[in-house]
Protein backbone atom coordinates (compact mmCIF):
# COMPACT_ATOMS: atom_id res chain seq x y z
CA UNK A 1 0.00 0.00 0.00
CA UNK A 2 1.07 3.45 -0.68
CA UNK A 3 0.96 6.38 1.14
CA UNK A 4 1.45 9.36 0.92
CA UNK A 5 4.40 11.92 2.64
CA UNK A 6 3.77 15.55 3.55
CA UNK A 7 5.90 16.76 0.62
CA UNK A 8 3.52 15.32 -2.06
CA UNK A 9 0.48 16.46 -0.14
CA UNK A 10 -0.94 19.04 -2.70
CA UNK A 11 -3.06 20.82 0.42
CA UNK A 12 -1.24 21.56 3.39
CA UNK A 13 -2.34 21.36 6.89
CA UNK A 14 -5.81 23.27 7.87
CA UNK A 15 -3.87 25.76 10.32
CA UNK A 16 -1.31 26.51 7.85
CA UNK A 17 -4.15 27.23 5.01
CA UNK A 18 -6.46 29.50 7.31
CA UNK A 19 -3.50 32.28 8.44
CA UNK A 20 -3.29 33.62 4.67
CA UNK A 21 -7.13 33.64 4.81
CA UNK A 22 -7.98 35.62 7.60
CA UNK A 23 -9.56 38.84 7.75
CA UNK A 24 -12.42 41.28 6.77
CA UNK A 25 -14.45 42.02 3.63
CA UNK A 26 -15.32 45.09 1.87
CA UNK A 27 -18.95 44.31 2.65
CA UNK A 28 -18.48 43.11 6.49
CA UNK A 29 -16.14 46.53 6.97
CA UNK A 30 -18.86 48.62 5.46
CA UNK A 31 -21.60 47.36 7.15
CA UNK A 32 -19.32 47.45 10.65
CA UNK A 33 -19.22 51.54 9.72
CA UNK A 34 -22.79 51.48 8.65
CA UNK A 35 -22.85 50.70 12.26
CA UNK A 36 -21.21 52.95 13.97
CA UNK A 37 -22.55 55.77 12.30
CA UNK A 38 -26.37 55.24 13.47
CA UNK A 39 -25.67 54.66 16.71
CA UNK A 40 -23.13 57.64 16.83
CA UNK A 41 -26.11 60.14 15.37
CA UNK A 42 -28.48 58.41 17.70
CA UNK A 43 -26.08 59.25 20.77
CA UNK A 44 -25.26 62.72 19.76
CA UNK A 45 -27.81 64.52 21.22
CA UNK A 46 -27.62 62.30 24.31
CA UNK A 47 -23.97 63.59 24.55
CA UNK A 48 -24.75 67.29 23.54
CA UNK A 49 -26.97 67.57 26.82
CA UNK A 50 -25.24 65.73 28.86
CA UNK A 51 -21.74 68.37 28.03
CA UNK A 52 -24.56 70.80 28.82
CA UNK A 53 -25.56 69.62 31.65
CA UNK A 54 -22.20 69.15 33.56
CA UNK A 55 -21.33 72.98 32.53
CA UNK A 56 -24.37 74.00 34.32
CA UNK A 57 -22.88 71.53 37.13
CA UNK A 58 -19.67 73.25 37.01
CA UNK A 59 -21.19 76.68 37.54
CA UNK A 60 -22.89 76.13 41.08
CA UNK A 61 -19.64 74.12 42.01
CA UNK A 62 -17.73 77.36 41.08
CA UNK A 63 -20.16 79.29 43.03
CA UNK A 64 -19.62 76.98 46.44
CA UNK A 65 -16.15 77.55 45.46
CA UNK A 66 -15.82 81.51 45.48
CA UNK A 67 -17.44 81.69 48.89
CA UNK A 68 -15.06 79.10 50.50
CA UNK A 69 -12.25 80.71 48.75
CA UNK A 70 -13.70 84.37 50.14
CA UNK A 71 -13.81 83.55 53.59
CA UNK A 72 -10.59 81.77 53.51
CA UNK A 73 -9.24 84.61 52.48
CA UNK A 74 -10.21 86.79 54.91
CA UNK A 75 -9.07 84.53 57.66
CA UNK A 76 -5.77 84.28 56.05
CA UNK A 77 -5.38 87.66 55.18
CA UNK A 78 -7.02 89.94 58.23
CA UNK A 79 -8.93 91.57 56.40
CA UNK A 80 -12.79 91.91 55.12
CA UNK A 81 -13.42 89.94 51.80
CA UNK A 82 -17.14 90.97 49.92
CA UNK A 83 -18.39 89.35 47.37
CA UNK A 84 -20.90 91.11 45.42
CA UNK A 85 -23.82 89.40 43.24
CA UNK A 86 -25.72 91.48 40.53
CA UNK A 87 -28.07 89.67 38.41
CA UNK A 88 -27.80 92.86 36.15
CA UNK A 89 -24.02 93.73 35.90
CA UNK A 90 -21.67 92.98 33.02
CA UNK A 91 -18.92 92.42 35.85
CA UNK A 92 -18.70 91.23 39.61
CA UNK A 93 -16.69 90.72 41.77
CA UNK A 94 -17.72 86.86 41.22
CA UNK A 95 -15.93 87.03 37.75
CA UNK A 96 -18.39 84.74 36.88
CA UNK A 97 -19.97 85.25 33.46
CA UNK A 98 -22.66 83.58 32.30
CA UNK A 99 -22.39 84.49 28.63
CA UNK A 100 -18.51 83.29 28.31
CA UNK A 101 -19.37 79.67 26.66
CA UNK A 102 -18.35 77.19 29.74
CA UNK A 103 -21.62 78.22 31.36
CA UNK A 104 -23.78 78.77 28.54
CA UNK A 105 -27.16 77.44 29.83
CA UNK A 106 -26.72 78.58 33.37
CA UNK A 107 -28.89 80.63 34.85
CA UNK A 108 -28.16 81.76 38.73
CA UNK A 109 -30.55 83.13 41.00
CA UNK A 110 -29.78 84.13 44.59
CA UNK A 111 -32.33 83.86 47.16
CA UNK A 112 -31.59 85.22 50.89
CA UNK A 113 -31.79 83.45 54.36
CA UNK A 114 -35.60 83.49 53.94
CA UNK A 115 -35.84 82.57 50.46
CA UNK A 116 -36.56 85.51 48.56
CA UNK A 117 -35.70 86.04 45.38
CA UNK A 118 -32.95 88.92 45.05
CA UNK A 119 -30.86 90.57 41.86
CA UNK A 120 -28.73 92.45 44.40
CA UNK A 121 -26.76 91.14 46.92
CA UNK A 122 -23.34 91.20 49.01
CA UNK A 123 -22.20 88.90 51.31
CA UNK A 124 -19.02 89.72 52.82
CA UNK A 125 -16.86 87.83 55.57
CA UNK A 126 -15.14 89.24 58.48
CA UNK A 127 -11.14 88.65 59.82
CA UNK A 128 -12.84 86.79 61.85
CA UNK A 129 -14.91 84.18 60.05
CA UNK A 130 -18.34 85.96 60.76
CA UNK A 131 -20.25 86.42 57.32
CA UNK A 132 -23.15 89.06 56.86
CA UNK A 133 -25.47 89.85 54.19
CA UNK A 134 -26.77 93.30 52.43
CA UNK A 135 -29.96 92.98 49.99
CA UNK A 136 -30.86 96.09 50.39
CA UNK A 137 -30.04 98.92 53.17
CA UNK A 138 -27.34 97.86 55.89
CA UNK A 139 -25.25 94.49 56.29
CA UNK A 140 -26.87 92.00 59.17
CA UNK A 141 -25.24 89.40 60.35
CA UNK A 142 -25.62 86.33 58.46
CA UNK A 143 -27.90 83.53 60.82
CA UNK A 144 -29.87 81.58 57.99
CA UNK A 145 -28.49 80.21 54.84
CA UNK A 146 -29.00 81.94 51.28
CA UNK A 147 -28.51 79.83 48.44
CA UNK A 148 -28.03 80.37 45.07
CA UNK A 149 -30.66 78.28 42.37
CA UNK A 150 -28.48 77.05 39.50
CA UNK A 151 -30.86 75.98 36.60
CA UNK A 152 -30.02 74.52 33.06
CA UNK A 153 -32.37 76.71 31.05
CA UNK A 154 -32.53 73.55 28.14
CA UNK A 155 -33.48 70.82 30.67
CA UNK A 156 -34.94 72.83 33.82
CA UNK A 157 -32.59 70.50 35.83
CA UNK A 158 -31.66 72.44 39.18
CA UNK A 159 -28.62 72.77 41.50
CA UNK A 160 -28.81 74.83 44.61
CA UNK A 161 -25.14 75.80 46.43
CA UNK A 162 -25.81 76.51 50.19
CA UNK A 163 -23.87 79.58 51.98
CA UNK A 164 -24.06 79.15 55.62
CA UNK A 165 -22.79 81.65 57.90
CA UNK A 166 -19.69 79.76 58.38
CA UNK A 167 -18.65 79.86 54.75
CA UNK A 168 -18.52 76.84 53.90
CA UNK A 169 -20.81 77.02 50.62
CA UNK A 170 -21.76 73.13 49.46
CA UNK A 171 -23.04 72.34 46.64
CA UNK A 172 -26.47 70.21 46.03
CA UNK A 173 -26.79 68.37 42.64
Amino acid sequence: MRTLSSATNPRPPLHIRRGAERGFTLAEMFAVMAMIGVLAVVASPVFINMVRDRRVSRAAMQVADMYRTARTRALAKGVPVRIHWDVNAVYTYMRFDVGDGRHERAVLTFNDDKGVSNPVADVCFTPRGRAFLRTTGTYAPLNGVPTFSVVNSGTGKARTVFIPPNGDARFAP
